[in-house]
């Protein structure tokens, strides 16, 4: 399915969204077509299937965590420890990660990895370059 492209021309309200777009969402809007993808689906009622979330503290188990994070670990040193550039790291981190709905607490929600701009590969999943974000947003 093509997504269409975004119609705004500034930051501001969006007829399209029904919603207040910041200049952040706006950059998203018209450079990220997975962004327009999610919104138009939400804007026309379709529903994605749930991800388990641990509802008290909005974040999956720790057991869940430490199991995507070996998972994570193991495969990385597999392939033999590949990393992305530090100015990598902060585009993805800037252009998906700081405004992500899933992200929470410099981590994401949905693997339980932490994502952030750490210039270390084993506290932060975004440097692994053998990883990428469970929604498909970057890779």
């Amino acid at each position: 399915m093509v997504v269409e492209p975004c119609r705004c021309t500034k930051p501001g309200w969006c007829d399209r969204y029904k919603r207040e777009m910041t200049p952040k969402l706006f950059h998203l809007c018209q450079t990220n077509e997975q962004y327009r993808k999610l919104w138009d689906d939400k804007v026309n009622g379709i529903k994605k299937k749930p991800v388990k979330i641990n509802k008290k503290e909005k974040e999956i188990s720790t057991t869940k965590k430490l199991s995507n994070y070996r998972k994570a670990i193991v495969k990385w040193i597999s392939a033999g420890r590949p990393v992305r550039s530090d100015e990598e790291v902060e585009r993805i981190y800037n252009q998906f990660c700081n405004s992500c709905e899933f992200k929470l607490n410099r981590s994401c929600i949905l693997c339980g990895c932490k994502v952030n701009k750490a210039k270390s590969a084993l506290f932060n999943k975004i440097k692994m370059a053998t990883e990428e974000c469970p929604k498909g947003f970057w890779k």
